[in-house]
């Protein structure tokens, strides 16, 4: 390969990283090359969706660098073919939010016909990407033990990342809202975006929309070296990616109860006050069209009566303990 190419490649990754590093979509890119390393212009590849069946098919040019965007995150595969060579299928091939995957492919001389199926490596370090960021998986976020089921809890399985009740930053973002503060900031400035739409509230902070637990399909944190999809922001971002349907008819269900018994006293008091919270929800997908059209939708409910403990050392005639009732309730419908 010559070196302007070389360079040109470059420039092509370069860029790729610098506009899709925070979207809520991923990308393959690679080379395909014979076993002496020389590239193979107009070769064939077939990138395949596991979940959906959907199927992108490409070409390499002159030399010979194929691209794939706008990939949801999920679980892929890479076809390669082209006349002289053994056919080659790379299987379960990861893409994550904003990542950029190296897709490089090399071909082995071989019979029509002949195919090499291999598994794809997980890669450790992201070489196309300038971002330093987190990504947690929807397995991940059903295993974890969410106890408020606030998804922007989520951040704080990163380093470097302390989490608040809103209610710290403005009174209107008590209970039901966080502050995502990273590295020592206080969380103000964070952005959250949801499926590429930002949700932040510009006015006090954190966000002005909120999502089921349930329906959260990734959960993308970039602490550093942020990019220009990533606006008005020097303190780090949050990118969610929603669930969505397949081929295959999927869902869950849940139902959990709290009450004082299984917690402590609030405010050291000598007794507990009554309290209580039910939580109830469920998701479920599959598809319209097979390969073609899918739905997916989200309910989630809590109902919740605890007590506001006010003290007042210099006015005891002041002290109160009052109810606190409160209702949440969260929707969600895709289609894609």
């Amino acid at each position: 390969m010559t070196r302007d190419r070389q360079i040109c490649l470059l420039l092509v990754s370069l860029l790729a990283a610098f506009t899709w590093a925070q979207t809520p979509t991923g990308s393959i890119e690679g080379i395909v090359s014979d076993p002496s390393g020389a590239v193979i212009p107009n070769a064939k590849v077939t990138i395949a969706q596991a979940a959906t069946g959907r199927s992108i098919p490409l070409t390499t040019n002159s030399t010979g660098f194929y691209s794939a965007r706008n990939l949801l995150p999920g679980v892929y595969s890479i076809k390669v073919e082209s006349a002289g060579f053994a056919v080659k299928d790379i299987r379960d091939l990861v893409v994550n939010s904003g990542a950029v995957v190296n897709g490089n492919v090399t071909l082995e001389i071989g019979k029509t016909g002949e195919v090499v199926e291999i598994a794809a490596q997980a890669v450790a370090v992201d070489t196309s990407r300038q971002t330093l960021d987190n990504i947690i998986s929807e397995k991940e976020i059903k295993q974890l033990p969410l106890f408020s089921r606030n998804f922007l809890d989520l951040a704080s399985i990163a380093p470097g990342v302390f989490i608040r009740d809103g209610g710290s930053i403005d009174p209107t973002k008590t209970f039901a809202y966080r502050a995502v503060g990273i590295d020592g900031r206080s969380g103000t400035g964070t952005r959250v975006q949801m499926d590429g739409i930002d949700v932040t509230d510009e006015t006090v902070g954190t966000t002005v929309a909120n999502i089921s637990q349930e329906a959260v399909n990734q959960f993308q944190l970039t602490r550093s070296s942020l990019d220009i999809s990533t606006s008005l922001t020097s303190s780090g971002a949050v990118n969610i990616i929603s669930n969505s349907g397949s081929n295959q008819l999927h869902g869950s269900w849940f139902y959990d109860y709290f009450n004082q018994d299984l917690g402590a006293r609030l405010q050291y008091q000598p007794d507990a006050s009554d309290f209580h919270r039910k939580r109830t929800g469920g998701s479920v997908g599959g598809p319209f069209v097979k390969d073609k059209v899918f739905w997916y939708a989200n309910w989630e409910r809590t109902w919740q009566a605890t007590q506001d403990v006010q003290r007042h050392p210099e006015f005891p005639k002041f002290n109160v303990v009052q109810g606190f009732p409160t209702r949440l309730q969260y929707a969600l419908g895709r289609l894609d």
